[in-house]
């Protein structure tokens, strides 16, 4: 029996659209109050208290267990339940819980303009005050002005919905009246005014306040508080805050899965093909969407659809392939499915780009009318594994669970666990594992369930009735039929499964239905809740209360989305990670099940305590796959990753490419971004775990973080196309110029990136590997300066990695290498090629200062006679070297060298000799000195 139940208004019932008659004032109290709390147990005290404020009559009981025989003579599900009673109603049939469930979608909105059009449509549900006639009696419960207060919150949220949208002018009317109707609530007056004066009627906004601040004074004796205080100044001010900001979704460039569908619409030629094609685009463009999709492209009869952008969902190629079927069922059409890597455009826009395109277009050329065509990615992808993991790490788990279970068996009560772990963490491996020897009914809410809100009932319902897929509509009707002798159930039944007329009370009907099935201890299984509509929800959360006392126990497995839309969902039992000790027993079980050997620690991190992502791992390496990351993770990752907002998304790639480990200045710096802005952005990344901030940071006055997991760090950074990668790891390596020393392998690592990706991309920039070179060298310089010379070596190899071969600055990168290695015997062979370049390019005093380094290295491993040899050599060159500043410079330094040697008196004649024109007694003077410095 279809029942509607209206609350927000006079008290009105209807049965099948027709009202019911109610009766007097005691009948419609008690409806009423049992409305306003839907499916809890209402207690006879509670009800009497209602009923009878002042004191209740001796009679009182009598006459609720007449009024409650009257309520369900008129077809009301009202039960005994110590106590009191319960009215079992479904959700959806009472408008109070529609505008309630309207207000919680409002709140987490992510535009003001969905937001807006909910509350009007929760607004809408109103007729009058709540159980006016009621009221009317003389009826003031605590609840009713509980409710009013939920509409006068929801219509102002609404106004500053609708503020924020730019209809400040259409809501200025409404504004005045609802002011003039409550002239002491500030929020209306402040609304009002930020309205007036983003309509361009300042002084009128500022009336408002002068208004309001006389009535609060004269009415209440206070002032205007503090809010309604600062926006009178910022309007006097016209600050700048207060005009209408449109916030432009970021433009976010990156290369990701994705599958495309191509369609090819086989309509003939001539007017009429024409005026069918423009029908036809526009059927498959409504089918494509709504399986999540998105057409990027049509080229006459051809349609290119994508799915898995802008957002990644986990079953993306899984909704193309049902696509392209429905597609060329309902169409004469040939379609293609492909699934790979695509360069994707998205924010105010969206474009799909690359080679992948190209691959649909060429495998739908090959396809007949009538015919479906998956590329062998597609068809990998919705291969199942095959096997399933060993039952690893959750015995605490399991053990809760059958507690649970016991208790339910002994109490004989209905109740509701919920399982709630990231995707792999092996809730369905445990609910296998527990349900082994139990009575168990299973249902599966799946990922595209829009137009089919209530799936997993009607597969428990096929489940019991053993309906297969393969059954005829006749022979499902006669399963279902078989299940019981009561008419309007069975009714029900097939309705829900759809091989029946449309039911009216098909919740109704799977709740009494489990009910019997329950005279034993049962086991329903709901996977998958994450996916779930509202309405099953609101059912499920219900169902252990509103149940009869049977011994059931509901079990529910989610991700941990479900508790962001139902905070207050109920029973969970959480699967965190694995141990490091139970996944390296796991992997070992796998790779000894695929006959794979492979690092351990490797696959621990790669793993990441996830079943699933262990199970991968092991699967790449039996299949040859041993530097890349399995498609499962990416796929899983990526998707948390387009859960996020686009900004925090775009920030969440940035840090990406700094590390493991950033900081706002840093992140800010990868895309030229507002600190303050990223500072924002990595704390709601912190929030929603893909970070999380470090006690003590490594960079003086900035906030520390680290990825969560190594895993979503490549996934993020996977995901940045490789020429922007180059732009942002050089950005990266600027802002790291200004830190000290110890930062340099990170300096060190990013200016190498930066050119290598840019080589890669195949766009080599020239001014960006000298940009790095010489950065590199400054900073060699500075650690030389400091004796830092392991960090100075680090720099000149950085350099010289990205310095192409014959390139001019090779040769002074070589003596610089060899210089910083020279003081621990090293660099031998860099300076023997830097000698080779200098002489080859003619720089005589390049060669001499190379030859020089080379003799202290051969000096400090004790090789005398070589480092004699490299001593000489170095004379032999300055003396035919231009004379300079830089030879100078090499020329102390080689006199350094022969005191060293004891041939003082040869570095003196060796001045003489190079400078015939100076003073004999300065020249030895100066080489005296040199010589001190020894």
């Amino acid at each position: 029996m279809a029942v509607e139940f209206n609350v927000l208004g006079p008290l009105l019932v209807r049965v099948h659209g027709r009202e019911l008659p109610l009766g007097g004032f005691t009948r419609r109290a008690v409806l009423g109050f049992l409305l306003l709390n839907a499916g809890r147990v209402v207690s006879i005290s509670e009800l009497t208290e209602a009923l009878w404020p002042d004191g209740h009559p001796p009679t009182a009981r009598g006459i609720l267990l007449n009024v409650v025989s009257a309520l369900r003579k008129a077809g009301l599900d009202l039960v005994t339940r110590k106590p009191g009673y319960l009215l079992r109603v479904e959700p959806d049939r009472v408008d109070l819980h529609r505008f309630r469930a309207l207000l919680a979608r409002a709140a987490t909105a992510p535009t003001p303009q969905q937001a807006a059009t909910l509350l009007r449509d929760a607004l809408a549900l109103w007729r009058g005050p709540v159980l006016a006639d009621l009221v009317a009696d003389g009826v003031s419960w605590p609840a009713l002005v509980e409710v009013a207060q939920l509409r006068e919150a929801a219509v102002e949220d609404r106004f500053d919905a609708e503020i924020a949208c730019g209809r400040h002018r259409e809501v200025v009317a409404e504004l005045e009246v609802l002011v003039r109707d409550q002239p002491v609530r500030e929020r209306v007056q402040g609304q009002l005014m930020l309205a007036l004066y983003r309509s361009g009627r300042q002084a009128d906004a500022l009336a408002v306040f002068r208004q309001a601040r006389e009535r609060l004074a004269a009415e209440l004796g206070i002032d205007p508080g503090r809010e309604l205080v600062a926006l009178e100044h910022a309007i006097l001010t016209q600050d700048p805050a207060l005009a209408l900001t449109t916030h432009a979704t970021p433009t976010v460039l990156e290369r990701k899965k994705v599958s495309v569908l191509v369609t090819r619409l086989e309509l003939g030629t001539g007017e009429a093909a024409d005026e069918r094609l423009e029908a036809g685009v526009g059927a498959v463009r409504a089918l494509v969407e709504a399986l999540g999709g998105v057409v990027v492209t049509t080229l006459g009869s051809t349609v290119c659809a994508t799915f898995g952008a802008p957002a990644s969902r986990e079953d993306d190629a899984a909704r193309a392939v049902r696509a392209a079927f429905e597609v060329v069922a309902e169409h004469p059409a040939a379609a293609a499915v492909c699934t790979g890597p695509a360069l994707v455009t998205s924010g105010d826009r969206l474009e799909v780009s690359g080679t992948l395109l190209d691959a649909g277009l060429q495998l739908v050329a090959q396809a007949a009318a009538g015919e479906v065509r998956t590329c062998p990615t597609t068809d990998r992808t919705l291969t199942p594994a095959g096997d399933e993991a060993p039952f690893v790490g959750r015995s605490a788990e399991l053990a809760r669970l059958c507690d649970v279970f016991e208790e339910v068996a002994r109490s004989r009560r209905p109740r509701r666990v919920t399982l709630v772990g990231e995707p792999g963490a092996g809730k369905s491996r445990l609910v296998r594992e527990f349900a082994a020897g139990r009575r168990t009914l299973t249902g599966r809410t799946p990922p595209f369930s829009h137009n089919d809100p209530l799936a997993p009932l009607a597969e428990v319902v096929r489940s019991h009735a053993q309906v297969f897929d393969t059954d005829s509509a006749a022979t499902a009707a006669a399963k279902i039929a078989a299940i019981s002798t009561d008419q309007w159930l069975v009714a029900q039944l097939s309705a829900l499964v759809g091989v029946g007329p449309q039911g009216s009370d098909v919740l109704m009907a799977w709740r009494r239905l489990v009910e019997q099935l329950a005279a034993d201890p049962l086991v329903v299984v709901v996977e998958d809740a994450h996916w779930a509509d509202d309405l099953l929800l609101d059912f499920l959360h219900g169902l252990p209360d509103t149940a009869d006392d049977v011994p059931l126990l509901v079990l529910v497995t989610a991700r941990p989305e479900l508790l962001a839309r139902r905070p207050a969902w109920g029973e969970v039992i959480a699967l965190t990670a694995l141990s490091e000790e139970d996944t390296a027993l796991l992997l070992k079980m796998l790779m000894t099940r695929h006959d794979v050997a492979a690092d351990l620690p490797t696959l621990l991190q790669r793993s990441a305590g996830n079943p699933l992502f262990a199970g991968e791992c092991v699967r790449m390496l039996r299949d040859g796959v041993t530097d890349e990351l399995p498609d499962t993770v990416q796929t899983v990752i990526g998707a948390r990753l387009d859960s996020l907002p686009p900004l925090e998304k775009v920030v969440l790639q940035d840090a990406a490419v700094l590390g493991a480990t950033v900081w706002p200045g840093a992140v800010a710096a990868v895309a030229d971004r507002d600190v303050d802005e990223v500072a924002r952005s990595l704390e709601v990344l912190r929030q929603r775990d893909f970070l999380h901030r470090r006690p003590v940071s490594n960079v003086v006055g900035e906030v520390e973080y680290a990825f969560s997991h190594v895993l979503v760090r490549d996934v993020a950074y996977d995901r940045v196309p490789r020429g922007t990668k180059a732009m942002k790891h050089f950005h990266v390596a600027q802002w790291l110029r200004a830190l000290p020393l110890e930062h340099v392998p990170l300096l060190a690592h990013h200016f190498q990136e930066a050119v290598w990706l840019a080589e890669a991309s195949g766009n080599p920039c020239d001014i960006l590997g000298r940009h790095a070179r010489e950065a590199l060298t400054e900073t060699g310089r500075k650690a030389m300066a400091l004796a830092a010379r392991a960090t100075a070596s680090r720099c000149y190899e950085a350099a010289l990695a990205v310095c192409p071969p014959g390139h001019g600055d090779r040769a002074g990168l070589l003596t610089l290498l060899g210089a910083s290695l020279s003081w621990s015997g090293g660099g031998t062979e860099e300076l023997a090629e830097a000698v080779e370049l200098h002489v080859a390019a003619r720089d005589f005093a390049g060669a001499a200062d190379a030859s020089r380094a080379a003799w202290r290295a051969y000096r400090h491993r004790g090789e005398h006679q070589e480092a004699v040899r490299h001593l000489d050599r170095t004379l032999e060159l300055l003396a035919v070297a231009e004379p300079d500043e830089r030879v100078f410079a090499v020329l102390a330094q080689a006199a350094h060298a022969l005191t060293l040697a004891g041939r003082t008196d040869q570095a003196v004649t060796a001045a003489r000799e190079r400078w015939p024109g100076r003073p004999a007694r300065t020249g030895r003077s100066r080489w005296r000195r040199w010589a001190c410095r020894g």
